[in-house]
Parts: structure tokens; sequence; C-alpha cells
């Protein structure tokens, strides 16, 4: 018996549209999983509304949307979907895991390392779960922790760069500089264009004291990632310890450029403008530092010092004032104070000031004279551009917010 023509076109229509379906499905699973955030976000969306995924499959498409929202820097619709996930397949550890990297990055270290620790739970081979964990102990101080966890990355996956990276900038905090250096050197082999190592060792050899290594470092970072602020801030202030100002300006002025936002940067070209005399440029950079950072107690230290150059005593002793006020161990801000109390011919108010930062440093005089200020008997004067880079806490001043650059940003999760 022969079936009906319309039958035999409905089966073979009916099959066709099923292998139609099968190749779009693959095609939007490969999608889902892709690098590119908006060509996973439509891939894992269509595999989302098809209503044909089991609840384990989908749980995986909300996770790897989750990654790709987290990429764009959509942390809210990341959250959504990484929950989500959780929901479908509670004991699913990759949602875990990417959830816990989600909220790292908005600064929610307890939720993050209880998120992780859930995913080493489900699945303790998870070297990517422990580098992340390292990452979230360090940001809360808890170094230990931190070594611990990048050590068992390493045990699990022994060619994991990013945990070797991610170990050798906990030794540089730690100031186990021989160790760091190790560490990233391993990094490097491994990951020869990893630009982050480069910068992380180029860091560990400035605050071992080898200038020369540490430009090397930074240069190379550059050079593999050409918009790297952070590389071109790290330079600037390794020039600025060789006293070759004008580079170290020049790096600040590339990294302003790349981030207008990094209130730091602005500080230390203001700083540095002002040790070599550029006053007026540099209280412009101090300006915007503060209107970035507000109440940045380097900052109103630096702008005090630009005012002192100027003299502005009246302006010097207000940005003191206040300084003094958020950080009252800024030394340089009590010197400072003093000599422009001198300038308004207040002798008493400034010997107090000036034999305060003496007992704190007794060669602070020494210091600002080195910067171009002097005091002469009460008197003082403004000596203009000066060719010696500011030392003991006028570089701590700097460095200040040198570190607080780093921080957030000198730690790396991809596996």
């Amino acid at each position: 018996m022969h079936r009906p023509i319309w039958a035999l076109a409905l089966f073979a229509g009916l099959a066709l549209a099923a292998s139609a379906w099968a190749q779009s499905r693959d095609e939007n699973w490969k999608l889902c999983i892709a690098n590119d955030p908006d060509l996973s976000i439509g891939g894992c969306t269509a595999l989302i509304l098809s209503g044909a995924e089991t609840t384990s499959n989908l749980a995986v498409a909300y996770t790897n949307r989750c990654i790709a929202y987290h990429n764009k820097g959509d942390d809210v619709r990341a959250a959504q979907d990484c929950d989500q996930a959780i929901r479908l397949s509670p004991n699913y550890a990759s949602a875990y895991s990417e959830r816990g990297v989600v909220e790292y990055d908005r600064g929610e270290y307890d939720r993050s390392i209880q998120d992780l620790d859930r995913a080493i739970q489900l699945k303790p081979d998870n070297a990517i779960a422990y580098n992340n964990r390292g990452n979230a102990y360090s940001s809360m101080g808890q170094h230990d922790q931190a070594i611990s966890d990048y050590n068992q990355a390493l045990r699990l996956n022994p060619n994991y760069a990013t945990a070797y990276n991610n170990r050798g900038d906990e030794y540089r905090i730690l100031g186990q500089y021989d160790r760091a250096i190790a560490d990233l050197d391993q990094a490097i082999a491994l990951k020869p264009d990893y630009p982050l190592a480069f910068n992380n060792r180029g860091l560990a050899y400035f605050k071992k004291g080898d200038d020369g290594h540490a430009i090397q470092d930074y240069s190379q970072a550059i050079t593999l990632k050409p918009d790297y602020a952070e590389a071109y801030y790290g330079r600037g202030r390794v020039y600025a310890d060789q006293d070759q100002y004008d580079k170290a300006v020049a790096d600040f002025d590339q990294t302003v450029k790349l981030d207008p936002t990094d209130a730091s940067a602005w500080n230390s070209r203001c700083w540095f403008r002002a040790v070599t005399g550029q006053l007026q440029p540099a209280l412009a950079d101090c300006n915007e530092s503060l209107r970035l950072r507000p109440g940045d107690a380097p900052t109103l230290d630096s702008r005090g010092f630009v005012n002192l150059k100027l003299g502005n005593a009246d302006a010097a002793i207000a940005d003191y004032d206040a300084a003094l006020s958020a950080n009252p161990k800024l030394t340089y801000s009590l010197y400072g104070r003093g000599l422009a109390k001198h300038m308004k011919g207040d002798k008493e108010g400034g010997d107090a000031d000036m034999a305060s930062a003496k007992l704190a440093m007794p060669d602070i005089a020494d210091k600002f004279t080195k910067l171009g200020v002097k005091d002469q008997v009460g008197g003082f004067f403004s000596a203009g551009r000066s060719g010696i880079m500011i030392a003991g806490g006028g570089a701590v001043l700097v460095v200040v917010g040198f570190l607080g650059y780093y921080l957030g940003k000198r730690r790396s999760r991809p596996a």
C-alpha cells in the first residue's frame, strides 16, 4: 500500500525541520560559549528561549550568559543569570564560581568567598575557583589564606600562569621580592605575552630597588598592551626614582590620557610638576585629582606644597590643615604648614609645627631645601626649580597613591 503523496511530503518536511533545528541548536551552543560577549549573549539567549533544553543545559546557558554580561560590565544582569543557574541546578559548581567572580569585582568579598567555598566543595579539583578565592582573601588582607589557595591551584594545575602571577604579586605585598620575581618569571615563561605579569614583575623589581629591570618589564608590558595605563604609571614612578622627571611626567601624561579617572596619576603628575617648578600645571593636576577623589590627604598635601612654592600662604595652610585633619601623621604637611605660617609672620605657630615635624623626621628641613624651599630664621624663600627627587616622607606621599592604584587591578582570573 502506498502512502499518500501529502503524507510523504509532511514526513520529509518534518525531517528537514528537525535537521535545521539541530543545526541551529548546535550553532547557538557554539555562540553561547564564544569569547565575544555579544555573540555569547545572543547564542545563550536563543537556547534559553527555545524551550527545548533540559534543566541542566539551561543552567549552563544561564551561567555562560552570566559570564558574558560580566565581561561587558553589566554585573546586575550577570548576577541575575548566575542566580537563575543556581536555582535551576543547585549543585552546579561553575555557577557558584562565576557568581563569586561577579561578587569579587563588586567588592563583596565575604559573599564571593562563600560562593567559591561552595564551588570548591562541589568540585574539589577546580583550580580556577581556588585562584579566585585567593584573590578575594588577598583583597581582605588575609594573605596567608590567599597564598594557601594559590598553592592549591598550582598543585591542581602546575601550568597555571595566572596563579603564578597572583601568588607572585602576593609575595610582593608581603615584601618577599625574590619569591615574587621567581613566581612572575614562571608566569611569563608559561605565557610570554602576559602584560599583567610583566607589569607586576616591574613593580616587584621597583620595590626591590632594581630600577633597570623594572623599566624593562614595564616597557615590555606597554609593548604587549599599548593602552596599559598602569604600566605607564609604574614606569613613570621608576623614572622619577632615577631623577628623570621629564620622562616621568611624560608617562604620567600617557596614564591620565588613557585613564582620566585615575586620581592617583593626577596627584603624581601634580607632585613631580611641582618638584620641577611647573607650578600652575601642577595646581591644575591636583585640583583634578581632588575633584575625582575629594578630601584625599596625600593630594591635599601635594596641593599644599604647590601653593607653598607659589607663595600662596593662606591656600597652603588651608590645604595642609585639611590633609592633617584626614591624616595627622603626614609629617610633610606639618612642616609645610609651619613654613606657610612663617610666610604670614606667625613665627610662634610656625615654630611649633616645624618642631613637631622634626621630632618625627629630624632631617625634614634638608628634604624641603632639596625641594626648593627653605626657612631662614623664621623667614622663607622659594628656590624655584629643584633637580632633586623628594625622599623620605615625600616618597611615602607619592607611593601611597601609587600602591593604591593597583588595588583590584594587579590580579588575573582567566584560566
